[in-house]
């Protein structure tokens, strides 16, 4: 349950923004805001239309639905939900429309997208599809030393096949 002073929030977030653009938008520069994809947080922590009226942009952080926490190995964001996926709503399509439907002007809407791979150890490492149970995040990349996660050009660098970096 929400405490009260968590449910404030969202009326301030929306006054704050509101505050900023009566600032910024007479100097020429843009308010924008990176907002939340989950269903969820869309209820509880944006008024949509009022954040909507004073946004310039309202980007969507479409990706890390999935990921090592799960415990299970999932896509980090895909465009549509997978028939075995547990939760049918953590998809980028849905999100989309989800806040358009909160309210959101589409003119304003944009799409997030990761350029970087997520990576798990497996429980079994024959069992590598879509749910198959993970222990943990995966190696660290060289660069980006966070497990589970690696650079574009860490992904690429490490194709047999591919020789771009």
């Amino acid at each position: 349950m929400c405490s009260e002073s968590y449910l404030s929030d969202k009326d301030d977030f929306t006054a704050w923004v509101q505050e900023l653009a009566e600032a910024f938008h007479p100097e020429g520069l843009l308010v924008t805001a990176a907002v939340s994809a989950n269903n969820e947080r869309i209820e509880t922590s944006y008024d949509v239309p009022g954040i909507s009226t004073y946004l310039d942009h309202i980007n969507i952080m479409t990706y890390d639905y999935h990921g090592s926490w799960d415990r299970k190995t999932g896509h980090g964001s895909p465009l549509y939900a997978h028939p075995d996926d547990t939760n049918l709503y953590f998809n980028t399509n849905y999100s989309i429309n989800d806040w358009i439907s909160h309210g959101a002007d589409p003119q304003k809407v944009i799409m997030g997208f990761p350029l970087y791979g997520q990576s798990f150890t497996l429980t079994d490492s024959s069992n590598h599809g879509l749910n198959a149970p993970s222990d943990s995040a995966g190696t660290a990349g060289e660069y980006t030393r966070q497990a589970g996660f690696l650079a574009y050009y860490e992904v690429i660098s490490s194709l047999p096949f591919i020789n771009y970096f």
